[in-house]
């Protein structure tokens, strides 16, 4: 359910620390903090725990369109669906980061066009209560985040509605994706024979 984040400084909206009934989408006071975690519950919207240092306080239900990367008057509005496609596909989850520096090019729901550089990855894994989509393959999606570089808002998208970039890798004419949506359950053990059954051979797998 939680994750410690990598040390990210950033910038959060006054009105998200003061419940619901007074969130501001649009123009609202910043106050600078630290982003240390991420919490994660099936089918919501994901939270985020925030160090306020003129606070000496952690904040640890920010929501995602509350948080920014730089100190300006937001006039601009900014919801849900502005910053990312999906939510929690489970309870439990990992980060890591991509090997390679890229840059990012998405699209979110609302049609907003987003880039900004590859901060990390958050993705789901086996929830030990039920079955859901986090493994059914087709249904998978990873949440890719980035920092928009127009509005300065924290973003993520799964790798089907993003481009990356890299300065060394990239062509300079970048082609349309033909890729199928992945399905099904593989496996190396379909085997059919009785002589393929190992139990009884040394441990270099060679019959007794």
């Amino acid at each position: 359910m939680y994750l410690p984040l990598p040390y990210t400084e950033c910038y959060v909206k006054k009105s998200f620390l003061m419940g619901p009934e007074n969130f501001k989408w649009g123009a609202d006071e910043m106050i600078f903090g630290i982003l240390i975690g991420f919490k994660a519950i099936r089918n919501e919207a994901p939270l985020f725990e925030v160090y306020l240092p003129d606070y000496a306080a952690c904040y640890d239900k920010v929501l995602q369109p509350a948080i920014f990367n730089k100190k300006f008057a937001c006039t601009e509005k900014i919801e849900m669906n502005d910053v990312a496609w999906w939510d929690c596909l489970s309870d439990e989850c990992e980060l890591y980061q991509k090997p390679i520096r890229m840059f990012i090019e998405a699209e979110m729901p609302t049609k907003r066009k987003v880039q900004g550089d590859y901060l990390w990855t958050i993705d789901w894994c086996r929830d030990p209560n039920l079955q859901g989509q986090w493994n059914v393959w087709n249904e998978h999606k990873q949440k890719n985040f980035f920092w928009d570089e127009h509005t300065g808002a924290l973003c993520c998208t799964p790798n089907n509605k993003m481009r990356y970039y890299d300065l060394s890798l990239t062509n300079s004419k970048v082609k349309k994706p033909f890729f199928k949506v992945f399905k099904g359950t593989w496996s190396h053990e379909q085997w059919a024979t009785d002589d393929q059954f190992l139990g009884d051979t040394d441990w270099d797998y060679e019959k007794k």
